[in-house]
């Protein structure tokens, strides 16, 4: 009914997929219950260790749901396009640190801090992005996967 599918080839399609169902949505609401667990299993695209691809498609996605939440900024309140953006700025950060020292080389070009800082809508996110301009390796020290952080 809605016509909205997931992008084919695209690596966290559920991410690109959930707000724009949102959009269609008469109600919506807040279960405190977790439905889900993302388990690693070894052979993954999750547990392989290159996450440019990863990073690649999700400024993808950030950039589709940026223009998206322009096009309707008239028909959605400010206070749910802050919670997208926030969303979206808290989980790009989370994406960028999941990488490996040549992969965060060959994404960080394409990673748009000042969008980020701009975006963090939340006080303790605006404090992980202010964290995450200092530095990969700095932001991981505080929130990344510790098995992976190496100092």
């Amino acid at each position: 009914r809605t016509g909205v599918q997931f992008k084919k080839g695209l690596l966290h399609e559920d991410v690109e997929w959930f707000p724009k169902i949102l959009f269609y949505a008469t109600k919506v609401k807040n279960i405190p219950f977790d439905f889900y667990y993302y388990i690693k299993r070894e052979g993954s695209i999750s547990s392989s260790g290159d996450y440019t691809q990863n990073v690649l498609d999700f400024i993808w996605i950030v950039n589709e749901f940026d223009s998206l939440l322009t096009q309707y900024e008239s028909r959605i309140s400010s206070d749910h396009i802050n919670i997208f953006r926030n969303y979206l700025s808290e989980s790009l950060m989370y994406v960028c640190s999941l990488t490996n020292k040549q992969s965060w080389k060959n994404v960080r070009k394409n990673v748009d801090k000042i969008w980020i800082i701009r975006n963090s809508c939340r006080r303790n996110t605006r404090i992980k992005a202010m964290i995450f301009l200092c530095g990969i390796n700095f932001y991981r020290m505080f929130f990344g996967d510790r098995e992976k952080v190496k100092i």
